[in-house]
């Protein structure tokens, strides 16, 4: 897939911002939808991670 530019992510700001966010907070935070925020987990533009409580299924990651 090609690589964007994502002109929001550089308004990024640790001050204010927790490095660990979750989809939804991360889409508030941004402005943008939750399918936006996937695709930049998809192609790469952003990292993360999926957390699984014990005894659960994580399906499809």
């Amino acid at each position: 897939m090609e690589s964007r530019t994502w002109p929001y992510l550089a308004a990024y700001n640790e001050d204010i911002a927790s490095p660990l966010m979750t989809v939804p907070e991360l889409a508030e935070y941004l402005g943008v939808g939750r399918n936006t925020i996937y695709s930049l987990l998809r192609d790469g533009s952003i990292k993360g991670f999926a957390s699984v409580l014990p005894g659960k299924s994580a399906g499809k990651l």
